[in-house]
């Protein structure tokens, strides 16, 4: 398990191991990476394959790729990666069960980068369209709605503000159906 001799001395435990072997991989072919997953998330059928046998593996790269990227473009795309991912039930799922992503998600809104807040603005309106409960998930247990209020308040491009409020409309509705409907009194047989 080395990579171009970088990787986990015989022994290191398995777990450790695989978790070396990832970030020796991430480190030595990041855009390759990248544009695999990208493009595999882009297939319902490789997407859910992939997370239903791979989750963990797919987690770790995912954080890793996040955590030691610096260059813009890599950022966007593996916002894009998770974009793509976002379009699948188990890949909304997946995404939305792993704090460490979406953790990721909250600091690229605020990356100094306008390409890269408009692509996390992107994810997480795909993350949370179509559901109201997912809806009521990310947007308050894992805080999302005070990030978005928070740029709400600094300046940022119209396609940006558009994204914002298309979030924060969804998130207003969702809570308004989540909210149980007052009971009409009837006037029927009152006559």
């Amino acid at each position: 398990r080395r990579v171009h001799g970088v990787g986990a001395p015989s022994n290191t435990p398995p777990c450790r191991q695989t978790e070396l072997f990832i970030k020796a991989l991430v480190h030595n072919y990041c855009d390759l990476i990248v544009g695999l997953l990208r493009n595999v998330m882009m297939h319902s059928f490789f997407a859910e394959s992939f997370i239903e046998k791979h989750w963990l593996e797919l987690s770790h790269i995912l954080t890793s790729i996040f955590e030691s990227s610096r260059w813009e473009s890599t950022i966007v795309h593996m916002l894009t990666c998770l974009w793509h991912l976002g379009n699948h039930a188990r890949g909304k799922e997946f995404i939305i069960r792993n704090d460490d992503l979406l953790e990721k998600i909250k600091i690229f809104l605020a990356h100094p980068s306008g390409n890269v807040r408009s692509a996390a603005l992107g994810v997480v309106i795909r993350l949370i369209n179509h559901s109201v409960a997912m809806t009521n998930k990310v947007m308050k247990e894992k805080n999302f709605l005070n990030v978005l209020k928070h740029m709400k308040e600094v300046p940022v491009d119209a396609v940006q503000a558009s994204r914002i409020d298309t979030i924060l409309e969804i998130a207003k509705r969702a809570a308004r159906r989540q909210c149980p409907r007052p009971q009409r009194k009837s006037n029927r047989g009152h006559n």
